[in-house]
């Protein structure tokens, strides 16, 4: 009997100590995210995430002067004078359906290179003083044969609104 008591109550120490050192790594853990949330605002005015989907299967149509000018594309008939779609067999083969009645599109349009150049989405951000913020990186790969025109697109509920800044992150 007197071995049973013992072993419980050492369970129980031992499950209290495991307890408390928890307690302590999560508080420790709080504080650490809300310093770091407090530098980040000084440094960057932007406080909220907006939700996005990258836009797939579409590519610069041969006729269109890049960069281009307006990185926010309203409509079916100002996307159509940019962008031309690239269907291909498979699954995932179709390109993302855009509703311009509910949705928008931002677009990052780069020079056409000899470079093989990937633009990877960062965050779409909007900012204290009402600017949504797209950041994106460039990654710039091997010499190509030929030339190609990189671009990125993603597509924003229209409830979304304010200018547009787009961001290249690594410049």
């Amino acid at each position: 009997m007197k071995k049973k008591g013992m072993i419980m109550s050492m369970a129980i120490a031992g499950l209290v100590t495991v307890t408390s050192c928890n307690n302590q790594e999560k508080k420790d853990t709080s504080d650490t995210k809300v310093t770091e949330t407090s530098e980040m605002r000084t440094k960057d005015p932007i406080v909220t995430d907006i939700s996005y989907v990258v836009a797939k299967r579409y590519f610069v149509k041969n006729n269109v002067k890049s960069p281009i000018a307006n990185t926010k594309i309203q409509t079916q008939d100002e996307f159509d004078k940019v962008f031309e779609a690239a269907a291909v067999m498979g699954e995932d083969g179709l390109p993302t359906v855009i509703d311009f009645d509910k949705q928008y599109v931002i677009a990052v349009v780069l020079p056409e290179t000899d470079m093989e150049t990937t633009l990877n989405p960062v965050s779409l951000q909007k900012s204290e003083s009402g600017d949504v913020v797209f950041s994106y990186k460039k990654v710039i790969g091997e010499k190509q044969s030929h030339v190609s025109v990189p671009a990125l697109v993603i597509v924003v509920d229209k409830t979304i609104s304010g200018d547009i800044v787009t961001k290249e992150i690594g410049k």
